[in-house]
């Protein structure tokens, strides 16, 4: 399993979904989302924040960085603002990496700063207005993460469908 693409119908779908990622994330771990304006990354984190225990998650487009206390450490970030991962090293932003689990909306901007173990999100508009199409890679041995993100998000999902994605271009 390296690959697995999920259809959410509604915003709740997306942070159900963001929250079995919550559920699954320990220290160390990072997700990195790629996606435009209104794909539903915010809404994904939300998800994965209350997962955590944290209620107020909300995109650090300004401040880039926002670290919040839950049941285990959790920084989200937005890399929107930044013009590379030269810059992300210069803010010291890398340093969060080994000492939380960590979630980076608009990881393509500063792709090459980002741990080599990963989970990548990628989130495209679907059908209608609503429908997002999120496909989630494991990138340099994080499988297990995969597998224990797609566990949770069966459990109970009577909607949220997610299916192996094989021999597909990625991005």
């Amino acid at each position: 399993m390296n690959t697995i693409e999920f259809i959410s119908h509604s915003a709740n779908e997306t942070e159900f979904l963001g929250a079995a990622l919550g559920k699954s994330l320990n220290i160390g771990d990072c997700a990195a989302l790629f996606g435009g304006l209104g794909a539903g990354k915010t809404a994904f984190a939300r998800g994965v924040g209350a997962a955590l225990g944290v209620s107020d998650v909300c995109s650090p487009t300004f401040t880039i960085s926002m670290e919040h206390e839950g049941r285990i450490p959790f920084v989200h970030m937005d890399a929107y603002r930044l013009s590379s991962a030269e810059e992300f090293f210069e803010l010291g932003l890398d340093e969060a990496f080994p000492r939380a689990a960590v979630l980076v909306e608009w990881a393509d901007r500063i792709q090459e700063a980002l741990p080599e173990r990963r989970l990548e999100l990628t989130f495209k508009e679907g059908k209608g207005d609503c429908e997002r199409v999120i496909v989630a890679r494991a990138r340099g041995g994080a499988d297990a993460l995969l597998e224990k993100f797609v566990c949770k998000a069966n459990v109970g999902a009577n909607c949220v469908r997610p299916r192996a994605v094989t021999d597909r271009p990625y991005m």
